[in-house]
C-alpha cells in the first residue's frame, strides 16, 4: 500500500500521523490524524487526500526533466 502524504480538510498541511497497524481496509475507519491541527480524518477525506497527493505526485513525474545519459 502506498502511502502519502495528505492534505489535512481543516488546516490544509499534509503532516499525517498514521497509527501503528493502519490499514485502509479497516472497519470502522481511523488512525489518521493531522500531526498540526489534530484533525481526525474521516475514510473520505483521507481516500479523497490520498487520490489527490497521487495525482499530484503523478504530475511533478510527468513535469520532471528525463535523467541524463553520462
Amino acid at each position: 500500500m502506498d502511502l502519502l502524504p495528505v492534505s489535512c480538510p481543516r488546516c490544509r498541511e499534509k503532516q499525517n500521523q498514521i497509527a501503528p497497524g493502519f490499514s485502509l481496509e479497516r472497519k470502522p475507519f481511523a488512525g489518521v490524524r493531522c500531526m498540526v491541527c489534530g484533525h481526525e480524518f474521516s475514510e473520505t477525506e483521507y481516500r479523497l487526500g490520498l487520490a489527490n497527493a497521487k495525482l499530484e505526485m503523478e504530475a511533478r513525474r510527468m513535469m520532471s526533466p528525463p535523467p541524463r545519459r553520462l
